[in-house]
């Protein structure tokens, strides 16, 4: 996952390592919240100072393809094939 300072055009990476990351979003506190497409089922929290911490996880959801904020602030998350919402 990389940052783009869109002035300037520069391109950072923000977290290294990270599988198949995608279905970012962001909380009212400004942490990026992304579903890493794996059989784990984890989905991770990066903070303002690019600390990741595993945000979901359990063993019911497989796949994580996408994450989003509802307007309450609650984190939905969808699963790649089972078409289930968490």
């Amino acid at each position: 996952i990389y940052t783009v300072e869109i002035g300037t055009r520069s391109v950072e990476p923000l977290i290294e390592g990270a599988g198949a990351p995608n279905g970012l979003t962001v909380d009212t506190d400004d942490r990026l919240y992304y579903s890493d497409f794996n059989p784990r089922g984890l989905v991770y929290r990066v903070d303002s100072e690019a600390r990741t911490r595993t945000a979901v996880s359990t063993d019911e959801l497989r796949n994580p393809n996408g994450v989003a904020f509802d307007a309450d602030g609650d984190l939905w998350v969808a699963e790649y094939q089972s078409g289930r919402l968490y």
